[in-house]
């Protein structure tokens, strides 16, 4: 199912519908259908804010059900490591545990042990983890092949941004993941985390339509019931990033549009995101403010 992401009542009718019609076919069964129940589920949870609930709730219904895939595994991990890098999670030590137990599977295909390594070394770096930060890094330049080479110049360009250059962080990771870099091969968590970090770093470099032309993604949406979509993790906190960026501009009616859907998508903040919701409602409220004082 794909969708446009206008309002969080849009989004939400999407999750019910599809909700509904997976209902109609599960009558007990396990597999596909109920493991794409289950996502929605986390899906929802994710994009209104409550991932530890979100996460949790899936990771148990995986277990009971056996839907322990390596991808699927995977899916979650990346969910995770993506929330623990954006502020939403705080960063433990497990995601890299279990992330590395992932990889070192014999079993595991080599683009899932590969996505599981890069969740290995971004836990890592969100945590200071230096030894296994460079053991990972060390590992992925061993592997000739593009997608390795794309996890570790992501790594990198995020090892030096969190170390402080920004600004050389944010153009390293816009030149991987820049709009005309779309057929590059990629993995999809390290292109949504990868976007999130460059746009708020060109935006404080001073570079707001470039940092912009990173968050369009964020404008659409799917479901899919045998993955996990990482872009959940950043669809609402994307709404966020662009409404900062379009008061940048001095677009204030885009502003008040992007600050509305975060707010309304974004209603179960955990706690140390609910700054960012008093922070969106303000936005609204000031701007709106100047906007009818401008009116006759």
């Amino acid at each position: 199912l794909l969708g446009a992401v206008e309002s969080r009542p849009a989004v939400v009718s999407d999750f019910d519908r599809i909700e509904a019609r997976l209902h109609q076919h599960l009558r007990g069964t396990s597999g596909p259908v109920s493991m794409g129940v289950a996502f929605i589920g986390a899906a929802r949870e994710v994009m209104r804010g409550r991932v530890k609930e979100g996460l949790d709730s899936l990771s148990v219904l995986m277990h009971a059900n056996g839907l322990t895939q390596p991808e699927q595994a995977l899916g979650v991990l990346r969910w995770r490591v993506i929330s623990e890098a954006v502020g939403a999670l705080t960063p433990h030590a497990s995601t890299a545990d279990s992330a590395r137990a992932l990889a070192a599977n014999p079993k595991v295909p080599y683009g899932t042990a590969l996505g599981a390594a890069w969740v290995q070394g971004t836990s890592a770096l969100l945590r200071n983890d230096q030894a296994t930060l460079a053991a990972v890094e060390a590992q992925l330049a061993k592997d000739t092949s593009v997608s390795a080479s794309r996890a570790l110049r992501s790594l990198r360009a995020l090892s030096r941004g969190f170390g402080g250059d920004r600004k050389g962080a944010a153009d390293s990771l816009y030149a991987l993941d820049g709009p005309d870099r779309q057929g590059n091969s990629y993995d999809l968590a390290t292109f949504v985390l990868d976007r999130i970090f460059a746009a708020r770093w060109l935006q404080e470099a001073g570079k707001p339509i470039l940092a912009d032309s990173l968050l369009r993604f964020a404008n659409s949406y799917y479901f899919n019931t045998v993955s996990v979509p990482p872009f959940w993790a950043v669809l609402s906190l994307a709404q966020l990033e662009r409404s900062r960026i379009a008061e940048t501009l001095g677009n204030k009616a885009d502003a008040v549009r992007f600050a509305q859907r975060f707010v309304a998508m974004y209603d179960r903040p955990p706690d140390a995101h609910k700054p960012l919701v008093a922070e969106a409602r303000d936005r609204i409220a000031r701007l709106s403010r100047s906007a009818d004082a401008k009116r006759p």
